[in-house]
This record gives structure tokens, sequence and C-alpha cells, in this order.
């Protein structure tokens, strides 16, 4: 206790504002005990410093019980604000101190001397406490000291200040979005998103998406600590696709917490996939996660049955969905002029057959031999005999494998480690299918050796049956399936190494999914039917554009198709308006599929359809060759790759850009168009690039298509400098000449900038690159 006060008292005394403000952030973070607040007193009694003295009494007043103190109490507040602001050495500590103790009656008074004490001229540690002080209790005329702290080098200052302006004025934030969602912390980019959500929420989504999957933590973690001021509709999807794919603990709790928060049955039914889709420690979080979500359903009315029993219902019904959409891909899969896809399919649906009957039940070629409950008698009655199983001829061992009852397969499970040696490839295919249909979790042993076969089809009918049966036993052998020379059985292995490590999974089926071979992108449309869809639906969207095997679209159409939404809807009518010209059918099934399913007693399916279409008509398009916006998650993203590779040329210790002395002016003259020449051209060696006019196709890899350059005339311009870039790329011109204006004139290749002042005249030949807002964007020529 002593040491603790030692200490306080040590830091306090000091004369840096930082040690003496650090000092205060311990002071509360700390759990004080009676007994300590007790020798807290006496120190502050014994004391001889006055200054340390008024600190201490303040901090014990602080461990104490708060009451109103009226009229006098005000009035006493502002005298003291009044005189420590006005003392030779004024103590920031002490003001922050009182601040704290301001309420709204006296808040006017104390505001006003602040101002006069020009408050902005505080130091560094003090600013944050006196941001929250006007984030409290600040007027309109605070707005233009708060904008000008929006640009402070300081994150806590700055983050601060964004809070304070986004209350009192959150108009003037526009002007600032862009410096701030390339702002180096984490924190301040996750507020800047937060802001962006209010004048443009779909581009404000996508940066969040892009903080939520970021490779750096910190930027995961801020994204979260902001994501409770989205819509949680708006951003669900997103949450539960990051619930998947996150390994780090505290990172999942967090998200599961804001879903927790957000109950519903819509929810819940999401939760439920995560669950059925993964294994390992990550399936029992989730199903925490679920029980809870459940339970606050049930307990606020929100669910008929009980808890326990909308659950069940819940797994039934999603392992009735999966089963269906399986069925449908393995049908697709049986068009296939590929025969090893065929058979790949055959076996996928003899497995679904017998798990469930009625799912698949005409769709598979039955088996010829004796009916399947003679076999299961036959194969119990002969047991290890003279003529048990092993001596059996091979045609009749391989009937008794397609049809054995559990009771057959105790009798001749004694004998098939030894049988598997001898084994021939269709024995072993059908013994590790009935290992599979069984579902007795002791038997994933036994055909554990399987997976080592020279036969791929053996392989992958093991990796299957162990996947169902005991997957733990197949992580040690991941490495090497993954990497099998045979296709099937690395699609085999992705759709149990799936539960284990979604992310890795997922990266390895979108390589295969663009892949040149239709067989390859079979397989992995197959694979990613075993994902939760939220992971997959977009990879999925990205394939229907560019996907020309019939086949293949219609394994797609199965996931999708049992996952109808309407934005899911919305988004494959424009795809489909795209690609009508191949394969019409297709589409047409597929958008009325969808439809059907979406329909209402008060929307049937053409009126929905006919909806869809007039709103999607009807939308405003970006007219061809536009800029997008200053502020979209791809500028801001090749500005910070560019930061990364080169950083602006500033002096040492020099402010950013954006707080060159000009900036203000400029940026107050012109708007947006003159920040995104400040902050995103001054930052690109050459002129910027345009969009095509429409939407971009994506190649092969499912990416866009790269963006032409725009170039135009050459013209003699003239005008006048009224700003020149610190780092010499470029001047702004307030053009006369060949038209009135602004022209930003960039200095590509290794030419230098003119030696120019601002306010001087310019005059030289430029070409037109490009237009952003009322500001031309130009190159210099020689």
């Amino acid at each position: 206790m002593d040491q603790i006060i030692r200490s306080l008292l040590e830091d306090l005394r000091s004369r840096d504002p930082a040690v003496r403000f650090a000092a205060l952030r311990r002071f509360d973070a700390y759990d004080w005990k009676p007994g300590e607040v007790t020798a807290l007193a006496a120190a502050a009694a014994a004391e001889r410093d006055a200054r340390t003295r008024f600190i201490l009494e303040r901090l014990r007043r602080r461990l104490g019980p708060r009451g109103a103190d009226g009229q006098e109490g005000s009035s006493r507040r502002v005298k003291e604000i009044e005189e420590l602001l006005e003392a030779p050495e004024r103590d920031e500590l002490a003001i922050v101190l009182v601040l704290q103790e301001v309420t709204l009656v006296e808040a006017p008074l104390v505001a006003m001397a602040l101002r006069a004490a020009d408050w902005p001229g505080f130091s560094t540690a003090a600013l944050p406490h006196l941001l929250a002080f006007f984030r409290r209790f600040g007027s309109f005329e605070d707005g233009r000291a708060l904008e000008d702290l929006c640009r402070h080098p300081d994150p806590w200052v700055l983050g601060a200040a964004v809070e304070a302006l986004e209350r009192i004025h959150p108009e003037s934030l526009k002007e600032l979005i862009v410096p701030l969602l390339i702002n180096p912390f984490p924190g301040i980019r996750s507020r800047a998103v937060r802001l962006l959500y209010r004048w443009d929420p779909q581009e404000a989504l996508g940066h969040f998406e892009a903080l939520l999957f970021s490779e750096d933590r910190q930027e995961r973690e801020s994204a979260l600590a902001h994501a409770v001021f989205f819509p949680f509709s708006s951003i669900r999807d997103i949450l539960l696709r990051f619930l998947g794919l996150e390994k780090d603990p505290e990172l999942v709790r967090q998200a599961g917490a804001l879903v927790t928060a957000n109950p519903s049955p819509e929810v819940a039914g999401l939760l439920v996939s995560l669950v059925e889709t993964t294994a390992g420690p990550g399936r029992e979080a989730f199903e925490l996660l679920l029980r809870e979500v459940v339970q606050a359903l049930a307990d606020a009315s929100l669910i008929a049955e009980p808890a326990d029993v909308y659950l069940e219902s819940l797994r039934q019904a999603w392992r009735r969905r999966q089963e269906e959409q399986q069925t449908r891909q393995f049908l697709a899969m049986l068009a296939s002029p590929d025969p090893e896809a065929r058979r790949t399919a055959q076996e996928g649906l003899d497995r679904l057959r017998a798990a469930s009957p009625e799912e698949a039940g005409g769709a598979a070629t039955p088996r010829r031999g004796r009916p399947p409950e003679a076999l299961g008698k036959a194969g119990a009655r002969e047991g290890p005999t003279a003529r048990g199983f092993p001596d059996l001829p091979p045609d009749q061992r391989l009937a008794f494998l397609g049809a054995v009852t559990p009771e057959g397969w105790a009798v001749a499970r004694p004998h098939l480690s030894a049988f598997l040696v001898r084994a021939n490839p269709a024995e072993k295919r059908a013994l590790a299918a009935a290992a599979g249909r069984l579902r007795n979790k002791a038997d994933g042993e036994l055909i554990l050796p399987l997976v080592k076969d020279p036969d791929p089809g053996v392989v992958a009918l093991a990796v299957e049956a162990i996947g169902a049966l005991h997957p733990d036993l197949l992580v040690p052998q991941f490495p090497g399936l993954l990497q099998h020379p045979a296709d099937e059985v690395r699609t085999a292995a992705l759709r149990v190494y799936a539960r284990f490590d979604r992310k890795h999974a997922l990266e390895q089926v979108e390589t295969m999914m663009f892949s040149g071979q239709a067989r390859q992108r079979s397989l992995a449309i197959l694979a990613a039917g075993v994902f939760d869809f939220i992971a997959v639906r977009d990879l999925l969207l990205k394939v229907l554009e560019v996907e020309q095997d019939a086949g293949n679209l219609d394994q797609v159409a199965a996931i999708l198709g049992n996952h109808p939404d309407p934005a899911l809807l919305r988004t494959v009518l424009a795809v489909a308006r795209r690609r009508q010209g191949h394969l019409p059918a297709f589409w047409n099934t597929l958008t009325r599929s969808l439809a059907d399913a979406l329909a209402t007693p008060a929307e049937p399916a053409d009126q929905l359809l006919a909806r869809l279409e007039k709103a999607d008509t009807a939308a405003p398009a970006r007219p061809a060759g536009s800029f997008p916006p200053p502020y979209a998650l791809s500028a801001i993203q090749d500005l910070r790759r560019r930061q990364a590779v080169r950083p602006a040329p500033v002096p040492a210790g020099g402010p950013p850009i954006w707080e060159h002395p000009a900036f203000p002016r400029v940026a107050g003259g012109v708007g947006v168009a003159a920040l995104l020449l400040l902050v995103v051209w001054l930052a690109r060696p050459g002129p910027p690039a345009v969009e095509e006019a429409g939407p971009a196709a994506p190649s092969a890899g499912g990416a866009p298509a790269a963006a032409r350059r725009e170039t135009g005339p050459e013209v003699f311009l003239e005008g006048t400098v009224i700003f020149i870039d610190p780092s010499g790329q470029g001047i702004l011109v307030r053009a006369e000449k060949p038209q009135s204006g602004k022209f930003f004139v960039q200095v590509g290749g290794s030419r230098s900038l003119p030696r120019l002042e601002k306010g001087s005249r310019f005059g030289g030949k430029v070409r037109v690159t490009g237009q952003e807002r009322q500001t031309t964007i130009a190159e210099l020529l020689p």
C-alpha cells in the first residue's frame, strides 16, 4: 500500500504533464480499498507542496460519495477554474480534475473561460480530457477548434476530437473522412468507418468488412469495438462469417457477445449451420453461443417451443436441407462426361440413400444381389465359419458389404483388419462405404489404413467415411491428403478439413474453383457445399459470373437455392441480366426457384420478380468514365499501400500532408474534390485510374478486370498557383485558360516541379488525365 501511494506521489510531483496524467490513469484503474483511501487522505494532509496537495485532495474526493453541492458549489468550481486558468504556471492536471466535477449548471461559464484561455493550446496529455468536456458541454462555436484538433498527430487527441465534433457538428467531419480513413492507427480508422455510415452505408460496410478481416489483430479488435454502432441487421452476416474464420478466442468471444445481444430465429438458424460444419474446440464455443441465443429467444417468448425442443428442430431442419442440397449437387455431377466425376457422384448418392432412404431414393442405381434383409441375416447366420465372410467368393463379399446390417457387421468385424491386407480396390471401397454407412465411431480406426492406399478412389471414400465417423483421426493425415495428386482425394480431404480450419480450406477451394479444368471446378463446388453458406456465398456468386459448364452451374444453383433471401435473389437477377445469352434456361430456372421460395400470398413469385427487376432498372447507374468517391475502399486501400511502400516526404517530425498550413483553406475552397487532390492524388505518382463503364467482369480468378487509364487533350494552361504540394508532386492552379476552374497539375517521371510560389502565375502545356468533381487532373508536359 505504501509503495502504491509513494509511486503516485512521485509522479504527481513531476513537471512532465505526460507523467502526471499517466499517474491519473493509474489512479482511476486501481481498485482502492478503505484502508488505502485513509492512507491517501493522510498523505494529502502531510503533503507540503500546495500544488500536489490540491491534486491529492481532489483525488481523495473522487473516492468518496458525491452529493449535490447546490449553487454555492457551482460558483466555487467556476471560480476555481478561472483562477487555475489565470495562474502564471497553469496546472493542467488540476484544471482537468475540476473540469471532471463540472455539471450542466456551470458548464456554459466554464466553457467560456476555457475558450478565453485558448484551450486547444494545452498539452497533448491534457487535451483528451478537455475534449471529453466539450463533447458533453460544447456548442457549435467550438466546431472550428475541434476541426483543427481532428488533424492532431496524437491518436488519443484525434479520437477524442472526432467524438466531440461528431456530437456537436457531424457534417464537418465529411471533409475529414479521407485523412481519417488512412490514419495509421486502427482505432481512428474504425471511428472513421463508423462516421462514414452516416453518409454512405454501403461503402462504410465495405470498409468495416475489410477491417474485420484484416491480417492485423489490432484492426480486427478495433472493428469489433465499433461494431456496436452499426445496425446489427447490416453486419449480421459479416459477423457470422468472421466467427467461422477467426482463430483468436478473445475476438471470437467479443463477436459472439454482439450476436447474443441480438437474438432472432434467423440468427439461431445461421448458428446451427456454423455448429454443424465445425469440429474441434471451435464447435464447443459455437454450441454454447447457439444455446445462449435460443435460450434468449425462449425467455423473450419469441419461440413457441421449449429451448431444447426448438434447438433440436433447427438441427433436423438443417440436416434435411443439407441432404437435399447434396443430392442435387451429386445429381448434377452424374451428367458429367467425366467417368470419375460420375463415380464420385454415384458413391455420394449411395451414401445419402443409405443414411436417409427418403433422400436420393430413386437417384442411385440399385445394386444387384440378394435383398438387404437376406444378406444381413445370412451374414449374421454364417459368421466366422469356413463359409464366413473372408471365405465368401468376391462377388458375394461385395454384395454382403453393400447391404450389411449392424448384426452382420458385428459378426464379420473381427476378420476385417486382416481382410483389408488382401482386399482388392472394389472390396476396399465397399468396406469403407459400409463403415461410413453404419456410423460406428470405432470403425474409423479400422479403415484408417485405407488413407494410404494407392487407389485414389479408395482413399477418397475412406476419408469421407472417417470424416463422418471420427474426423479427429484425420488431423495428422491432412498435410499429405491435401497435397495428394488426385483431385477427388484432395476434395474429400477438404470437405473434412473445412470443419477444423475453415479459413485455409476455403482458400484451397477458391483456388480449385477457378482452375482451367472443369473437373477440378466441379469438385471444388462440391466441397463448397459442406461449408456454412455465409462463408462461401460471395465465392459462389463469383463463380456464377464466369462459369461456363452447365453441370457446374447446376451445382452452384443447388447451393444457392438452399439459402434463398431477397438480397441473394437481387444479386442473381443482376448476374442473369449480364449472362442471359449463355444457357438462358438455367438463369430462368434459378431465378424462378429463388422467387418461388421467397413468395408470399401477398406477393406471388411473378410480382416479386417484377418488383425487383423494376427497382434494379430504375436504380441510377454510375456515369461512364466517372470516378468513385474519394473515400471508396479501393481508393483508400491503394493510398495506404502506397504510403506503406513510399511514405509521403514531409520534414522530419513534421505533420501529415493534410496538416499543411494551406490545407484547411484549400479544402474549404474546393470541398471534397480538393480533399481528394491533397490527400489521394498527391500520394500517387501517375494519373488516376478510371473504371470502365458498366460492371467489371471478373477474371477467371474472380478478380475485377483492370481499370483503364483515361487520357485527354493537350492544352496550354494559364492561371494562379493556389497550393504547392510540399512533397513536390504537383500544384493546384486556379485556371483562366483554356477555361476557368481548378486544375491539379501533376509532375510525373523525373521532371522537377517548376520554381513557383503560392500566388505566382503559372503557364505551361499539360495533358488532361481525369476529372474529380470540380477539379481537373492534368500532367505537366515538357
